[in-house]
C-alpha cells in the first residue's frame, strides 16, 4: 500500500528517494529491495557490490 517513492531504507531508515529524473529510486532491479542512493553507493565502492537480499551485483546508475 505504500508508494515505492516513500519507502524506507532497509539499511539506514532513510527515505529511499527519486532519481535525477524524478522516477522511484531503485537500486536492484531484480528485487527491487528498497535501498536509498547513500547507502548503496557505500555497498557499491566499500561493500560486496551487491544487493543485501538477493546478492545480484549492483550496476552503475546514471546520474547523481
Amino acid at each position: 500500500m505504500t508508494a515505492l517513492s516513500a519507502q524506507v531504507c532497509k539499511i539506514c531508515a532513510e527515505n529511499v528517494g527519486k532519481t535525477y529524473n524524478g522516477e522511484p529510486f531503485i537500486a536492484c532491479h531484480v528485487c527491487a529491495f528498497p535501498v536509498c542512493r547513500l547507502c548503496y553507493e557505500y555497498e557499491r565502492k566499500e561493500g560486496d557490490r551487491s544487493c543485501p537480499q538477493c546478492k545480484t551485483r549492483y550496476k552503475r546508475h546514471k546520474g547523481k
